[in-house]
């Protein structure tokens, strides 16, 4: 998880086991810097060390590998 556009990452703490090919719950506890509009960014690396890109969005979500930005108003 990245709070600074993807200069830095911080792992994620995962929630149970993974399964192959499957997804994987996770958190990501965050003390903001202030209130308003914050981006954060995801990423997932897989059991070989792959990790996903910064790929534009695909409208269509056909092979969808990007970095994904969740919005997050901080009130």
């Amino acid at each position: 998880m990245s709070t600074d556009g993807g200069a830095n990452w911080r792992q994620a703490r995962t929630h149970g086991p993974g399964r192959p090919g499957g997804w994987l719950r996770w958190e990501f506890p965050r003390h903001p810097d202030g209130t308003g509009p914050h981006t954060l960014l995801a990423r997932a690396t897989d059991t070989t060390g792959t990790t996903q890109n910064t790929a534009r969005y695909n409208t269509l979500g056909y092979l969808f590998d990007a970095v994904v930005r969740p919005p997050v108003t901080v009130s």
